[in-house]
C-alpha cells in the first residue's frame, strides 16, 4: 500500500477533533470511580473539591494553556507529591496574571515576574483592591484574597518544590497542599468570572 502524504491522509488540514470523540467513553469510565485522564496517558485521582470541579469546566471551555497545565499539575499531585501541588496552587495565580496582562494593552509586565508584582499589577486593573472599597464586607473578604495570594507566594518559597532544601526541610501533608490548591483554585475562578464580567461591561 503506497503511503499518503500526511496532508492527504488528514483531508488537509489536520483536524484532531476525533481524538476527542474516541476518549469521550474511556474519560466517562474513568469518572465513575474518581479519576481523570492527562494528556500523555496519564490517569489520576480527581480532587472533587468543588472550586476545582468549577475551575475544570471553565478551563475546558476556554483556551488558557498556561492555567490548564498547572491545574493538571495540582490535581497529579495532591496525592504523590504535596510539594508540587503546592508549587502549582502558587503557579497557576501567576499565570492567570501573566495571561491578564499580556491580553490587556495598557498593561505592562512588573520587571519581576513573581506572584507579589502580577497581583499588584491585576488587583489594581480588576478593582479589587480593598481600599477602594466602600461596603467592609467586601472590604473584608477582598483582603483576605490579598493574604491568599502572600500565602501562596511564601508557602511556594519555604515548602514547595521549587527550591532545593536544606537539613530541616518542611514536610507538606496532603491537607496542607489541599488547602492551599482549593484556595489557589477558588481565587482562580473568582478572577476569570470577575475578568468576564468585565469584558462584558
Amino acid at each position: 500500500m503506497e503511503e499518503q502524504p500526511a496532508a492527504s491522509y488528514w483531508g488537509g488540514a489536520r483536524d484532531f477533533s476525533f481524538i476527542k470523540e474516541r476518549n469521550a467513553p474511556i474519560e466517562a469510565a474513568l469518572a465513575k470511580y474518581g479519576l481523570r485522564y492527562a494528556e500523555g496517558g496519564h490517569i489520576y485521582p480527581v480532587s472533587g473539591l468543588a472550586p476545582s470541579r468549577t475551575l475544570d469546566m471553565i478551563l475546558r471551555a476556554r483556551d488558557l494553556t498556561a492555567l490548564t497545565a498547572e491545574f493538571a499539575r495540582a490535581e497529579a499531585g495532591l496525592a504523590t507529591d504535596p510539594a508540587a501541588a503546592l508549587l502549582a496552587a502558587c503557579a497557576i495565580i501567576e499565570a492567570f496574571c501573566k495571561v491578564y496582562i499580556e491580553d490587556t494593552p495598557e498593561l505592562e509586565m512588573p520587571g519581576t515576574a513573581t506572584i507579589k508584582p502580577l497581583w499588584a499589577t491585576v488587583q489594581k486593573h480588576l478593582g479589587l483592591d480593598p481600599a477602594a472599597m466602600v461596603d467592609d464586607d467586601l472590604k473584608r473578604i477582598l483582603g483576605g484574597l490579598a493574604s491568599v495570594v502572600d500565602g501562596l507566594g511564601a508557602a511556594r518559597t519555604h515548602a514547595s518544590s521549587a527550591h532545593g532544601r536544606g537539613r530541616n526541610a518542611y514536610r507538606v501533608e496532603v491537607r496542607h497542599a489541599r488547602l492551599a490548591v482549593n484556595s489557589a483554585h477558588t481565587l482562580a475562578v473568582f478572577l476569570l468570572e470577575t475578568w468576564d464580567a468585565r469584558k462584558a461591561k
